[in-house]
């Protein structure tokens, strides 16, 4: 400041006032200096502190050198030190493999993994999408088809990021928060042209995918199925879009109240609180139907395809098709990553902030029809299967009670089940299927008198849960896939 004051003053823009001000900020020792001299006390003071700091690092190194490497022997022997876990698979002859080192470990997680990204990945709901067949009603809110972002807009939503993880750009959010604004004013002229254009810098589709473990390991082992893959994309692509004021409301009106996540004010902590109140009533059963690899198992192109037809502008709906439609993810463990990346354009990346906006938009109207089944249902079974039928025609695993623990859950209730619930859904599924007047295979089946077997599905799930990428692909192109499909529900295979 003392600097600044003599520079100012040497250009007449000094006036007594400012002078003043500035001086009073001073230490009380140089307060009543002139400007110059102040400036060579303080430059003194500095000099001193500077070499005491010296001294007292030598010593501190000298003190080092006296104690014959004591410290280092003893960072050595310390105990806190943890190796990262290992990692276990089981090979197709049923032995437990667990790796030797990070390079094994992620061989292993590649190996789980490809079988999810390489799968047959075309659901029912893409298809009709695509031949404009789809029964979703279309949003009355949409956001307006020229929604840009300003650089003031851009500037303020990363001043928000400091801290954050870098991507393979690597640009951290340290570096990406401190940005002036002219350089948000030439990334939003350049964001602009490149939407114009729809092409997009190709570093944008690279991710670096490190595994968050969802549980603690056991005797120091993860198995790799309870490792989920967090994907980071670059810095600029996860600023501002989502934290924008229009697409925030936008977003709320397409998301019913019974839909918990991904929103203000919507979190666990109001979904138990409405779930607390509807257990209390008589005769009131709770089902968990836990999605198993959501964000993995949904296909970008359906996904982003939903948004659009909710209103979602068609330049951002293709930038994200750019980002997501033909992802290179780099495999990272514990601080070492494979040589090549992994191309993957069947999963929606989880990390990118777009998506589980979009992962909510997808389930919505699956979600709406679950509330009205459960509203009005006298068992679980049509519940179940109505949740099942519609995690099927969007091609999403889930994971259920087994069936054996749940029908005790049932009975403990005081609630009566013909059928067990696994089999229920699979009947409801077979007849939401077979009288879809959209399928003409259907048709077909019908008039050769296709009945549902429950031995013939265990037969049929058995024979998925053994077959190949080509044969699952042949599978999944037919009309066996809606109960073949992730070795749930299926048709027998002579149909």
């Amino acid at each position: 400041r003392a600097r600044e004051l003599v520079f100012q003053s040497s250009r007449g823009n000094c006036s007594a006032q400012l002078r003043a001000n500035v001086q009073r900020t001073w230490p009380q020792e140089v307060q009543d200096l002139d400007v110059d001299t102040a400036i060579l006390r303080i430059e003194q003071r500095i000099a001193l502190l500077r070499e005491a700091r010296r001294q007292e690092r030598i010593s501190a190194w000298k003190q080092d050198m006296a104690a014959m490497g004591r410290k280092a022997t003893k960072w050595l022997k310390r105990s806190v030190t943890v190796l990262p876990a290992s990692v276990s698979r089981v090979t197709s002859e049923g032995i437990q493999e667990v790796s030797g080192n990070n390079q094994q470990a992620l061989l292993f997680l590649k190996g789980f993994w490809k079988d999810v990204w390489e799968r047959p990945a075309e659901p029912q709901e893409l298809r009709r999408l695509r031949s404009d067949s789809c029964d979703r009603t279309s949003s009355a809110v949409s956001l307006p088809p020229d929604l840009s972002l300003s650089p003031k807009e851009l500037m303020a939503a990363a001043g928000l990021r400091a801290g954050g993880s870098a991507s393979l750009d690597g640009w951290g959010g340290d570096e990406v928060s401190v940005l002036p604004l002219q350089a948000w004013v030439q990334f939003a002229s350049l964001l602009a042209r490149w939407q114009q254009r729809n092409r997009y810098p190709e570093v944008w589709t690279h991710y670096r995918s490190s595994f968050i473990p969802k549980r603690d390991p056991e005797e120091h082992v993860l198995p790799v199925d309870a490792l989920r893959p967090l994907s980071v994309q670059s810095f600029f692509c996860r600023v501002a879009l989502m934290a924008k004021s229009q697409v925030k409301r936008w977003f709320e009106a397409q998301v019913s109240p019974c839909t918990h996540g991904a929103l203000p004010g919507r979190g666990v902590h109001a979904a138990l609180a409405a779930l607390t109140t509807a257990f209390a009533a008589p005769g009131a059963v709770l089902v968990s139907l836990d999605l198993s690899q959501g964000f993995d198992r949904a296909t970008p192109e359906l996904t982003v395809g939903m948004m659009a037809r909710q209103g979602f502008p068609v330049q951002w709906a293709q930038y994200l098709m750019h980002v997501w439609g033909k992802q290179s993810r780099w495999l990272t463990w514990s601080g070492e990553t494979l040589s090549a990346p992994e191309v993957v354009s069947t999963s929606v990346p989880q990390g990118d902030p777009c998506a589980p906006a979009a992962f909510t938009i997808l389930l919505q109207q699956g979600a709406d029809e679950l509330q009205a089944q459960a509203l009005r249902a006298a068992g679980i079974g049509p519940v179940f299967a109505s949740w099942a039928g519609w995690l099927v025609c969007w091609g999403v695993w889930f994971d259920s009670y087994p069936q054996a623990s749940l029908a005790n859950a049932v009975r403990a209730l005081d609630c009566v089940t013909v059928l067990c619930i696994q089999e229920v859904s699979g009947r409801s599924c077979f007849d939401r299927f077979l009288h879809n007047p959209k399928r003409h295979d259907a048709a077909d089946l019908r008039a050769a008198g296709a009945r549902y077997d429950e031995k013939q599905v265990a037969a049929t799930r058995m024979l998925w849960r053994k077959s190949g990428a080509e044969e699952r692909a042949v599978v999944g192109a037919s009309c066996v896939e809606m109960f073949a499909f992730q070795g749930g529900q299926a048709l027998p295979r002579s149909s």
